[in-house]
This record gives C-alpha cells, sequence and structure tokens, in this order.
C-alpha cells in the first residue's frame, strides 16, 4: 500500500513539473510573438513613400524606429521674418495697460 502511495506521488509531481514546463514555453513563446510584432510594425511603416524619410538611410530608419530619439532643430526653423511676427504678436498681447 505505501509503495502504491509513494507511487502516485512521483506521478503527480512529474505532472505538476510538466504543467510548469508547458506554462514556461508558453511565456517564452508569447513573449517572442510580441517582439515579432513589435518588430513588424516597425518595418511596416512605408518610409520609401514618405516625404519626410524617402530619402533617409534605412539605418537612420532603424535608429528612429528603435531608440527613443528626437530631432530638434530649433535654431534653423524659424525665418526671420516668422520670428518678427512672433515677437509683435507676444509684445501686443503683452502690453502694459496705460495707468489711469
Amino acid at each position: 500500500m505505501q509503495n502504491m502511495l509513494s507511487f502516485v506521488v512521483v506521478i503527480i509531481i512529474i505532472i505538476i513539473v510538466i504543467i510548469i514546463i508547458i506554462i514556461i514555453i508558453i511565456i517564452i513563446v508569447i513573449i517572442i510573438i510580441i517582439i515579432i510584432i513589435i518588430i513588424v510594425t516597425i518595418y511596416s511603416i512605408d518610409t520609401k513613400s514618405s516625404r519626410m524619410f524617402g530619402s533617409a538611410p534605412r539605418e537612420i530608419i532603424t535608429y528612429l524606429g528603435t531608440q527613443n530619439v528626437t530631432y530638434n532643430h530649433h535654431r534653423e526653423s524659424v525665418t526671420p521674418e516668422v520670428k518678427m511676427n512672433i515677437l509683435k504678436t507676444i509684445s501686443h498681447f503683452f502690453k502694459k495697460e496705460p495707468e489711469a
């Protein structure tokens, strides 16, 4: 009787280990699928026909798609004429009210 009981315990332990291994394999497969979806999404953007990225090298597209980067070109982005118009508008908006 005790021999039979130990056999059942061993079988139950084997079944639990197999279930844990299956769960780990399922989690790994899900992670791989998520990574594949992210990669496909990054490279599915049609950059070749884009006006902004059409002439960009593939390395730049890959870098922009995989790294946390931004492009800032503040110095050259506003022409002097636009800057003057902005300054006039702002200064007009913030003019002091004449004191009574």
